[in-house]
């Protein structure tokens, strides 16, 4: 994951773009049922349409619609918990259904500001009326 985020960190030098609100992750494996070592995470940089992507990423979109989202600071056990309150507590509470897009964590700090053990992260599920 580290050499991931290395590389995401050299392609916002070199579009000259701050990091902060425009870097967003998601995961592709459920940490409950994949080992945390074997969990597949990927990097996203927001940018706008014309940017020429840097040689070894690929241009992909946000899905669209309506996103759940909720603010965590601190640890991986309270980001752990925040998530588990959205999908387990709030999701089935809500109404809604969520929409086939992968989940996303919006980095507010980035790694190498405050760390990778503690984060400053709006959590973000994709959901559709049910």
């Amino acid at each position: 994951m580290i050499d991931a985020y290395d590389r995401i960190c050299e392609a916002s030098r070199s579009l000259e773009l701050e990091m902060p609100g425009r870097l967003s992750g998601a995961s592709q494996d459920d940490p409950e049922l994949v080992p945390l070592s074997r969990c597949r995470y990927d990097f996203s940089l927001e940018v706008s349409d014309s940017t020429k992507v840097p040689k070894g990423l690929h241009r992909a979109r946000r899905a669209e619609g309506l996103w759940a989202t909720v603010r965590v600071n601190g640890d991986f056990e309270a980001v752990d918990r925040a998530w588990n309150l959205l999908f387990k507590s709030w999701l089935p509470e809500s109404g809604l259904n969520l929409r086939n897009a992968s989940a996303e964590e919006i980095y507010h700090q980035t790694p190498n500001e405050i760390g990778w053990d503690r984060f400053d992260l709006t959590l973000a599920i994709p959901v559709e009326a049910g």
